[in-house]
């Protein structure tokens, strides 16, 4: 059973910082027998409006379509149907726009935690003085402050989420 909130024709992309139309994910899953294929309905016609500044959160249990709809925001999966927009552009694919936190913290356990806040900097090409002023601002953001000489083994699981959390909001550089 996924999430199902009705659609409607509602205002136009360009008035909202995230606004999703009418999605629909569905995924082939095994049947009982382990052999045949049955459709499982992850998302089915899921329309929301987000304000710029605005919190949201997603609530639901197990398998009701949360991670599928992250990961469809996000741009790293395609909707079966349905339309995404950010900032009052489509949402074709992963871009340096947007940053993500995945729930295992996804950290370069050889690279130091400023060196892992950097990285999508470091991708994006600023320079190393540059990276090191944004790094730092987000370091001080999460409380990481004195931190930021320490591999991923020597902070706790608290620290290491707001490592990640320091890291996607580094890149994109935006709070929102």
């Amino acid at each position: 059973m996924g999430i199902s909130i009705a659609s409607g024709e509602g205002p136009s992309p360009e008035s909202y910082k995230i606004v999703l139309k009418d999605l629909r994910q569905v995924y082939k899953i095994r049947g009982t027998d382990g052999e045949s294929r049955r459709d499982f309905l992850a998302l089915e016609n899921f329309s929301l409006n987000v304000k710029e500044g605005e919190f949201v959160s997603i609530v639901g249990p197990s398998g009701c379509g949360k991670s599928t709809l992250l990961d469809i925001i996000a741009g790293l999966a395609r909707a079966e149907g349905g339309q995404i927009f950010i900032d009052g552009k489509a949402v074709t694919g992963p871009a340096l726009d947007r940053g993500i936190v995945m729930q295992g913290y996804a950290l370069f356990p050889w690279r130091t935690v400023r060196r892992n806040v950097e990285f999508g900097l470091e991708m994006k090409g600023l320079s190393a003085k540059d990276r090191k002023e944004v790094s730092q601002r987000f370091i001080e953001l999460v409380n990481l402050e004195g931190f930021e000489d320490r591999y991923p083994y020597e902070l706790s699981g608290g620290m290491k989420q707001r490592v990640a959390i320091a890291r996607a909001l580094a890149t994109t550089r935006r709070c929102f």
